[in-house]
């Protein structure tokens, strides 16, 4: 049993239902990648579509059952495969109405003008009657695309609509638009979705309620997590550049290591690292030369750098490593590495939940204080990230914002019949929760999010690039914190990514494009929240699942582990460093962790985390402790507190009141 894939279900259903090219071409399905998740021959990276152990929340994970490919179902592939199989059976092979094709016809016409059809026509008897027409069409439909597991009461309810479409009328024309009524109908079902039987009950499934209204006094406040994914060469973005310690020409090390992939000192941008609170081995530092603007966020106190972090589950001393510490499972892959570094429980992986998941649960808790919950609100822009799994589900957004079911109007009321029933077959049940809350979920954030307009979009400066994809979906973020008030967010915690790090080869060109969009992107988002007035209200992290090697393999970098992560905002103390960089990049070639020029992290996750969670207004040691598992076992030495990394501002009121005091506001007419 399993969540069927969507490119098997496309071809599956193509097959089945007797798909014709309307001039003998080839099949041609652009952009499925974008529209479904996968796409044939197009795998993102080398690990497939998906992780072998992934499990989404809910009947799967309560089952402790993995299900790869429901890691690409989230709700905008799942509206934009039903949007592909309404407009492929009404339409024909078109991209008009989210469909999977190349062009968009005139609408009159496009069915003659498609590139192909479906082709099925039900076997029916001869003078056959409304009802055995209804009944046989479904029928075969149930062989074809569900396997004969089609579920009384869903068979029922599709011969019915049939039955009622038909009428009287019999005519041909009538009947093919009749078998189309089905064909998209069958697109909803569960059945359709999973290789299981779905063992239907008679109670409907709970949807989430919308979150109450926050209460006035509090202000608003975001955290951005922004993924840098593949392994960034972060050792490559912040540079040592001059003023070292006697005995210690960091920079020399530096061009001796990297070889071929140094950057000279003058394509270098200069930042002064004096401010930081511990004195790090140079006075000044290079940033990467794409970096325009992180520099010129940086000189102005609202960016910083967190030194030598990663992965940990207790500090690494010496003497620790003389012994048996705990270390990190798996280091040096990607699947285990990106899982530390989104669960920030390094040595609990696979049964953690994501550090984000857990943050806004613990925002959403009331407190020893008395004081209310948090309106806490969880957003990926980027698909089903380990980082949001295991809380209140996420509200999944793509860069384009909410994908929206274009019949959704015409068939909320089949949508309802069927999807909405639990079932006791686990995959069923993924398949037709995911369907049911992705409508909900679209539905609701689309009408506000389709009617937000953002400040600045006519200024070059200003507007975000359509053709950077971090760019777009920080855009998308933006939108919502326009929207806050209406979306009754308080405390929103957003996933962002932007993929391509993992430069083993070609890391010049690549890591001249990626900082590049890193940069704009971020530049862009910044001058858009102060356009909002909402700069000093949030809070950008960066991450990575590991650093890279600082010596080269002759073509790029390979993996390593402690990185550098940027944390910016208004509400930032930037223009420091965090966290101690090391001391010097001769590392022992001895050391099976260090070998290659891998460096141990001195500062762990937990550390830029807790300062995060304070910041937000988690307060309670539990809380705390419940957040990050490990918090104990780092002292305050290592970890980071909110005053370390923030300012003592106060954070930008909600649309119709005014602040009084920090974390306090009041309502004004």
């Amino acid at each position: 049993e399993s969540y069927v894939e969507p490119i098997v279900k496309l071809i599956g259903l193509l097959r089945s239902l007797e798909y014709v090219p309307s001039h003998g071409g080839e099949l041609d399905l652009p952009r499925l990648e974008d529209k479904l998740g996968e796409q044939v021959f197009d795998s993102p990276t080398v690990f497939n579509f998906y992780f072998p152990d992934y499990a989404p929340d809910g009947a799967v994970a309560g089952a402790k059952l993995h299900s790869p490919e429901a890691q690409i179902l989230t709700a905008p592939t799942a509206i934009s495969h039903l949007n592909g199989v309404s407009s492929l059976v009404r339409n024909g092979l078109v991209s008009c109405s989210g469909g999977f094709g190349m062009r968009c016809p005139p609408s009159k016409e496009a069915l003659a003008q498609s590139d192909g059809v479906l082709a099925f026509s039900p076997r029916l008897p001869p003078n056959f009657t409304r009802a055995e027409a209804a009944q046989q069409t479904v029928a075969q439909l149930d062989v074809l695309l569900t396997g004969g597991r089609l579920h009384p009461a869903n068979r029922e309810y599709i011969s019915d609509a049939v039955a009622a479409f038909l009428g009287a009328n019999l005519s041909a024309p009538r009947l093919r638009t009749a078998v189309g009524v089905a064909e998209e109908l069958f697109g909803l079902l569960p059945e359709f979705h999973a290789t299981t039987f779905n063992a239907r009950r008679a109670v409907k499934r709970t949807l989430p309620a919308p979150p109450p209204p926050p209460p006035p006094g509090r202000g608003y406040k975001a955290l951005l997590y922004l993924y840098l994914d593949g392994g960034a060469d972060t050792y490559s973005h912040l540079v040592p550049l001059s003023g070292c310690e006697v005995g210690a020409d960091l920079f020399a090390q530096y061009t001796a290591l990297k070889g071929p992939l140094a950057y000279n000192a003058s394509a270098l941008h200069s930042i002064d690292a004096t401010a930081s609170k511990a004195k790090p081995p140079c006075s000044t530092f290079g940033l990467h030369p794409g970096m325009n603007n992180i520099q010129t966020m940086y000189k102005a106190g609202e960016l910083g750098y967190v030194a030598n972090v990663g992965p940990l589950v207790e500090p690494l001393t010496p003497q620790a490593l003389a012994g048996s510490p705990q270390l990190p499972q798996l280091l040096f892959a990607h699947t285990t590495q990106k899982a530390a570094t989104q669960t920030v429980h390094a040595q609990a992986i696979s049964s953690a939940k994501g550090v984000l998941a857990r943050l806004a649960t613990a925002l959403a808790t009331k407190q020893s204080d008395d004081g209310a919950p948090y309106s806490s609100m969880l957003y990926s822009i980027s698909g089903n990230a380990k980082a949001v799994q295991g809380g209140a589900p996420p509200k999944v957004l793509t860069g384009g914002g909410a994908v929206r079911w274009k019949r959704y109007t015409p068939l909320k009321e089949a949508l309802g019949n069927l999807t909405a029933f639990e079932s006791g077959s686990i995959f069923a049940e993924t398949a037709a929760a995911a369907i049911q809350h992705a409508n909900q979920d679209m539905e609701a954030l689309g009408a506000v999010l389709d009617a937000t307009a953002l400040p600045g979009q006519t200024n070059a400066s200003t507007k975000f690039d359509a053709r950077n994809p971090l760019s777009t979906q920080l855009e998308v973020v933006s939108k919502v914190i326009k929207a806050r008030a209406q979306l009754r967010g308080e405390r929103d915690l957003f996933f962002v990514s932007l993929g391509g790090w993992d430069t083993h080869t070609d890391q010049l060109t690549r890591l001249q494009k990626l900082t590049g969009q890193l940069d704009a992107a971020i530049g862009t988002f910044a001058a858009q929240m102060k356009l909002q007035g909402m700069w000093e209200s949030v809070s950008v992290m960066s991450a990575s699942e590991f650093g890279r090697t600082i010596t080269n393999n002759g073509f790029g970098t390979d993996h390593g582990w402690g990185g550098h992560a940027l944390l910016a905002g208004g509400a930032v103390r930037g223009g420091r460093l965090f966290g101690r960089y090391p001391g010097t990049l001769l590392v022992p070639a001895s050391d099976k962790l260090q070998m290659r020029g891998r460096f141990i992290p001195t500062t762990p996750w937990e550390a830029v985390f807790n300062a995060q969670a304070q910041w937000l207004g988690v307060r309670d040691e539990a809380l705390l402790a419940a957040v990050l598992p490990n918090r104990a076992n780092f002292d305050g030495d290592i970890l980071l507190a909110k005053a370390d990394v923030f300012k003592a501002a106060t954070p930008t009121p909600r649309p119709g009141t005014k602040a009084l005091a920090p974390d306090m506001e009041v309502e004004v007419a």
